[in-house]
């Protein structure tokens, strides 16, 4: 039985150290192939990572815009139909959140976020933001516009 074991255990020895050491440039040449396959399969694996977190992020404005229709239609405390009526109040109230002391949005600007006004409702159920994102768009100009005027202003004496 011993003489079973050792054999078996040469046997190995010799195997590993054949497959890794005795063989010379050859091993070093099976280690790289085998690290390019491993960085490879990481790097798929990554990019299904990033589209699945775009497809997680979509799909939780989906559920939580009909969460919310669902809620206001019949949990609310005066329920509410979310049609374009309700899209056109909430508009305005979004206008007066976002830029209620009028100081960023030129009149063209609320002109151009108008087409949204009855789209909210359909927005919301839908999961998609363009209102919000377009309006952050805007006001991140204005802001910038604010600052290199300020700029402006601050380089002049008084």
């Amino acid at each position: 039985m011993r003489q079973i074991n050792s054999f078996i255990e040469e046997k190995l020895r010799f195997e590993l150290s054949a497959n890794f050491c005795k063989i010379g440039n050859r091993s070093y040449f099976i280690k790289g192939v085998l690290m390019r396959i491993v960085i490879l399969f990481f790097f798929v694996l990554s990019l299904q990572v990033n589209e699945s977190i775009a497809l997680l992020k979509e799909r939780k404005s989906l559920l939580v815009g009909n969460v919310l229709k669902n809620y206001l239609e019949t949990q609310h405390y005066r329920p509410q139909s979310v049609n374009d009526d309700l899209s056109n109040k909430a508009f305005i109230e979004f206008i007066k959140k976002v830029d209620g002391s009028k100081q960023f949005f030129y009149a063209s600007d609320v002109k151009k976020l108008r087409k949204y006004k009855s789209l909210m409702d359909d927005q919301m159920v839908n999961g998609n933001h363009y209102l919000v994102i377009e309006a952050r768009n805007i006001m991140m100009t204005r802001v910038k516009e604010a600052q290199d005027f300020r700029k402006l202003m601050f380089e002049k004496r008084f």
